[in-house]
């Protein structure tokens, strides 16, 4: 009996630690095309910003990236409508969010004329990096970007992160030790 509950404590403590389902994007009522937000598919710069991309009228809209689990996002790279302020945020919840960084109209490499999408990242010294984009690393499992102003039309055209499991928490992290310990314990005894 105390070696099944050992067991049992170790596999619950891994299985808490180590899956993740897979990201999903959602977007809040007035978003059309919300899918377009996170399909891997990269708008090439100067792109229209309503033609495969997520895009919505007035600043009260929101994409939100569900990452399946909790991770350290490391860096971010945004395909976005290029004459407009966003925000990028993070939430372990899905309900209380943090700035982790912005884009602001001025920002980019695409031109107000002929305008359309166009690339920033956080990551330095890239030809898209953007500083007010840049963050430390940090745990997180949602992403969400939001306008904060610009013409009133919105675009995201893609949302892709770096990211790594996060750390477990130190009483998971106690758990699944402990239940190891045991079960190299009890197997010495039995010997």
């Amino acid at each position: 009996m105390f070696k099944k509950s050992l067991a049992a404590a170790a596999l619950l403590a891994l299985s808490a630690t180590g899956s993740w389902a897979a990201p999903s994007v959602s977007c809040t009522t007035g978003v059309e095309n919300c899918a377009y937000a996170s399909d891997n598919v990269l708008p090439v710069p100067t792109t229209l910003w309503t033609t495969d991309t997520a895009f919505w009228e007035g600043v009260n809209e929101a994409v939100v990236v569900d990452l399946g689990g909790v991770f350290t996002i490391g860096q971010v790279f945004l395909a976005l409508d290029n004459n407009d302020s966003y925000v990028v945020e993070s939430s372990l919840n899905g309900g209380t969010w943090t700035l982790l960084g912005s884009v602001a109209a001025s920002d980019g490499s695409v031109p107000v004329s002929p305008g359309g999408m166009d690339w920033f990242t956080s990551a330095p010294d890239t030809p898209f990096s953007v500083g007010t984009l840049a963050f430390a690393p940090t745990s997180s499992a949602y992403l969400r970007v939001r306008a904060t102003g610009g013409d009133d039309l919105y675009s995201v055209g893609e949302i892709n992160w770096t990211a790594a499991p996060a750390v477990p928490e130190p009483g998971s992290l106690a758990l699944m030790l402990a239940g190891a310990a045991g079960l190299v314990l009890r197997r010495r005894a039995a010997r």
